[in-house]
């Protein structure tokens, strides 16, 4: 009787995450680019009606690939295939995944 009661307490425990860290909440964002004598990069919050105070211009195109792969836009060959399309044509947006700390940095 008493495995019975343990297994189900190890079940319950294991079947919902109730702990996560701060690393596993993630601030859904949209990024907005185009080739302007550069690239110019705008934040929106996932409304996509609330615009993020920081805006980032990169020289190079691989630098905004860069940013789309450490905000989590890259999730399979389709989004790649995607991104490379918009760099192409100039212009583009993506979704982002970002942690807390990313997140906070935007909106500084």
């Amino acid at each position: 009787m008493k495995n019975v009661v343990k297994a189900d307490i190890i079940r319950h425990i294991f079947a919902y995450p109730a702990f996560m860290t701060s690393q596993d909440r993630r601030h859904r964002v949209y990024m907005s680019f185009q080739c302007r004598c550069g690239w110019h990069c705008q934040f929106l919050e996932e409304d996509l009606q609330t615009p993020l105070p920081r805006k980032l211009r990169f020289t190079s195109s691989d630098k905004v690939v860069e940013l789309v792969r450490r905000g989590g836009g890259l999730s399979n060959l389709e989004s790649r295939q995607a991104l490379d399309h918009a760099i192409e044509i100039g212009r583009g947006g993506v979704f982002l995944n970002l942690t807390e700390e990313q997140c906070a940095k935007l909106k500084r």
